[in-house]
């Protein structure tokens, strides 16, 4: 490794004081390490998503270095822990606050070692100070306000502001985050767009030679109260984000490749003009990116999009796709004319329509006209996103597997199966929770580790955690209770049924040819419900 010359010194062979020897020492520590971090190279697993993947990129190397490169760092700095690790306001203060007391300290140790020194200065104490204090002015500018803070982000990363949309009279308003630039920073990061490329080209045969790449959107609402609280329901948020499907799978699952397209307060997109004046801006820069395309730095070309598909939870989906939201009545499915009085009519005696383009356009026509005052076949209106290229709300609207799956069916199954051992004395809720909490889960498990689940969860009919979480039991029940999972026999063929519908449904690659066994496993699994 090349030998960095001083700034300070012109000849560093003065003797130094004793208590100045550790600190040569930790400065040959650092350039090992540094000479071991300049070994890492990324990988097709490891790929540097964060803003900075080292204390200074390598385009900056280039770079003259000023007071204003120093700033921007910072901002970057300050950038990952706002929005990496969720720092507020006041503890970033605290951490600019020490990082000036420290250069107050850096310049006393310079000062220090500049009087033990004989030999001649090359920068005067004076300049070293005032670059100092230049230094620390600009760090407290920054944090100065929320303002100055998005200022220095604009200047140093093109950050640009969500854009306010006023959605009534009244004032009331949502925020959307332009996507077009989302998508060029998300493609402009190192790889990413040769791993979108190469996944494109690999999967060229399935696609059937489309090289449009695939915008997935999905609608998720949030609350920002307490959720045990007397007020849990009284302030939510709808987001919507998206994800490009093109990517390879070990990108597109990252954190980091989904965007944010729009957070909105739910109780303003509840009146039915609303929500069109809210999408109004999404679905142009969709439709342009459909039909013009988009050209980033990092590719020679055009690329071009298409609106695949819109996720969400049961709730969020009837909304957007202008169904009926109460589940108790009526034909309360989006996909299918199923009725609610024939819901637990097994499949093998029964059988429903599926919903089609030409009757659904007839149904919204028709509930229209009676001003959506009761529901046509569980339609109660046009969808806010009419003029979206690409979308309908019969084609557009899959059901989410994560709520029906994970959150939904998965821990009534496993409820169901515990209870049978409580109710035929294979075990007592208190062997239940000790047993599930001392069980070894494997290292590929230990991410979605499952929460301590405690007697009173069992008594109250209820799984705690996470989505991931949930599903990771169900897989390892049967291993759990390997002891009594043979005597379940009421639970036993349900589970094994859902197992089995969950290992196709979560297939990475799915054939064609596996539907019509998949439609014999769904039948059969709701004859046993």
């Amino acid at each position: 490794m090349t030998e960095h010359p001083s700034l300070l010194f012109s000849n560093m062979n003065t003797i130094q004081d004793k208590e100045d020897e550790p600190f040569v020492e930790q400065e040959n520590s650092d350039e090992d390490e540094l000479e071991k971090f300049e070994d890492i190279r990324p990988s097709k697993n490891n790929i540097p998503w964060p803003l900075s993947t080292g204390l200074i990129n390598e385009e900056d190397d280039i770079e003259q270095f000023t007071v204003n490169s120093l700033e921007k760092h910072y901002v970057r700095f300050l950038l990952d822990l706002r929005e990496g690790h969720l720092l507020p306001q006041s503890i970033i203060k605290s951490i600019t606050n020490y990082f000036t007391a420290m250069l107050n300290i850096l310049f006393k140790i310079i000062h220090h070692q500049a009087t033990q020194s004989s030999n001649s200065l090359l920068i005067p104490l004076a300049d070293i100070e005032k670059l100092i204090l230049q230094i620390k002015t600009s760090m407290r500018n920054i944090i100065k306000n929320e303002y100055q803070f998005s200022k220095r982000c604009e200047e140093h990363f093109e950050y640009v502001a969500p854009c306010e949309i006023k959605i009534n009279d009244q004032g009331d308003c949502g925020y959307y985050v332009p996507i077009e630039r989302s998508i060029k920073n998300l493609l402009n990061k190192a790889d990413v767009i040769t791993y979108l490329i190469d996944n494109l080209n690999d999967n060229i045969v399935q696609t059937k030679k489309d090289l449009d790449l695939m915008l997935t959107y999905r609608d998720d609402g949030i609350g920002i109260t307490n959720p045990i609280g007397p007020k849990k329901d009284e302030h939510k948020l709808t987001l919507y984000y998206f994800v490009i499907e093109d990517l390879p799978d070990v990108v597109r699952s990252m954190l980091q490749s989904i965007g944010l397209v729009g957070i909105c307060c739910t109780k303003y997109l509840s009146l039915e003009t609303n929500p069109i004046k809210y999408f109004e801006s999404m679905i142009n820069d969709l439709n342009h990116l459909q039909t013009t395309g988009l050209s980033v730095q990092s590719f020679n070309g055009q690329l071009h999009f298409v609106f695949s598909i819109l996720t969400g939870d049961n709730l969020a989906t009837h909304k957007i796709g202008g169904f009926q939201r109460n589940f108790n009545s009526g034909q309360f499915c989006h996909l299918c004319h199923i009725s609610y009085e024939f819901r637990l009519t097994p499949l093998t005696d029964i059988s429903f329509l599926p919903r089609r383009v030409t009757t659904h356009n007839m149904y919204v026509q028709q509930a229209v006209k009676s001003f959506n005052t009761k529901p046509v076949a569980g339609v109660v209106g046009e969808s806010p996103l009419p003029h979206l290229i690409g979308f309908h709300p019969i084609k557009s609207l899959p059901n989410d597997l994560m709520h029906d799956f994970a959150e939904g069916i998965c821990p009534l199954i496993i409820l169901g199966m515990l209870k049978e051992a409580s109710v035929k004395r294979l075990m007592i809720y208190d062997q239940i929770e000790q047993k599930m909490n001392t069980f070894n889960y494997g290292m590929n498990d230990q991410s979605n580790k499952p929460p301590k689940i405690r007697a009173e969860h069992l008594t109250n009919s209820r799984i705690i955690g996470s989505a991931s979480q949930k599903l990771c039991l169900f897989k390892l029940i049967p291993i759990i209770f390997d002891d009594v999972i043979d005597q379940l026999t009421n639970t036993l063929d349900i589970y094994t049924c859902l197992h089995e519908i969950i290992s196709y449904t979560y297939s990475t690659k799915f054939r064609k040819s596996w539907l019509p066994y998949l439609d014999s496993l769904t039948t059969r699994f709701q004859s046993l419900m």
